[in-house]
């Protein structure tokens, strides 16, 4: 380093009994709360500051020292989620199933506590990540605020995107209207740029069993338009060998689609939420969402009902023709 030089350092002081951070300085926070947009109170700018004091914690388990009493309150907090679980489908309080809540529930129990702190440097780091994981839920759900999300598929900021684009109307029905179920499903997971790792996983699921179907389909398709053009090859029937090719070049295009975007799903993975927001965030439309990833995703399934839509002209014209040659 040459002599003149200056180094700027970064730090934070933490406040244990408050349970957040602070620095002496002006700070720019925008690192630390640019997941939620509209935060203007202070009240919930606390909630992130406490995500944060649970991180460090996790981050410096031999420096912190955790009283029993946290022990207690998280406790309660995993209960109420796992009754918010079981009377609602769509539970904001946090990212996790209600399989995971109760054997997080039993390994909390587990817990070993002496003088009423806890002394495991292991133990901290899990209590510290359960509760730095349900204070960053209640802070993207605006938690105690006025117009806070009470179900992850409600918007506090009113994008709901329900007004069609031109596109969207003229390819719906020539791909089957199957967009409109995608743009839903994609809707609800991605709300107010927010994506659940709940939900997402839901829909990877769902999305590579549709597309393995579709893809088992499509080979079948292809396997009988070939035989039939095999049939044909020394015939002179050009309308049924035209109507053959389309389906064989529509059945192939949805393996195609449906390998490509199945590998992609494979790719990211059903526990990335931090690539696939990155990803969705960059295809969302201002006004209409996420119309053309639904496009997208409905066009194995369109391609493979026009497969089976193409194949019955031939076949009717070619059981005409070989009765009236018999």
């Amino acid at each position: 380093m040459d002599v003149g030089e200056t180094v700027t350092g970064g730090y934070y002081f933490v406040h244990y009994e408050n349970r957040c951070l602070f620095w002496l300085h002006d700070f720019d926070a925008t690192a630390i709360l640019r997941e939620c947009s509209g935060v203007t109170k202070l009240s919930h700018k606390q909630i992130e500051l406490e995500a944060q004091y649970w991180k460090h914690i996790d981050l410096f388990p031999h420096t912190s020292a955790l009283h029993s009493q946290v022990l207690r309150q998280l406790q309660q907090i995993i209960r109420f989620a796992i009754s918010d679980c079981m009377t609602s489908e769509v539970s904001a309080v946090c990212a996790f199933s209600m399989d995971v809540l109760k054997g997080t529930l039993d390994l909390v129990k587990d817990v070993d506590v002496e003088d009423d702190w806890i002394q495991s440097a292991h133990d901290k780091c899990f209590i510290a990540r359960m509760m730095n994981h349900f204070r960053h839920c209640q802070y993207l759900n605006h938690h105690g605020q006025r117009g806070a999300r009470l179900s992850r598929d409600q918007t506090v900021h009113g994008d709901s995107y329900e007004e069609r684009s031109v596109m969207m109307k003229c390819l719906a029905p020539m791909l089957f209207n199957a967009p409109y179920g995608h743009v839903r499903s994609l809707h609800k997971l991605y709300v107010d740029f927010i994506v659940n790792q709940l939900d997402w996983r839901t829909f990877v699921q769902k999305l590579n069993a549709e597309m393995h179907d579709s893809n088992l389909l499509a080979t079948v398709l292809l396997n009988v338009n070939v035989g039939f053009l095999a049939i044909l090859s020394g015939s002179g029937h050009s309308l049924s060998k035209v109507a053959s090719y389309v389906s064989v070049i529509s059945s192939f295009g949805s393996m195609l689609l449906g390998v490509k975007i199945a590998r992609q799903s494979y790719t990211q993975g059903p526990d990335m939420v931090d690539n696939v927001q990155a990803h969705l965030q960059s295809l969302v439309h201002p006004k209409h969402g996420l119309e053309t990833l639904a496009i997208i995703y409905s066009l194995p399934y369109a391609l493979l009902m026009w497969g089976y839509v193409r194949p019955q002209p031939p076949l009717s014209i070619s059981t005409y023709s070989l009765r009236l040659v018999g």
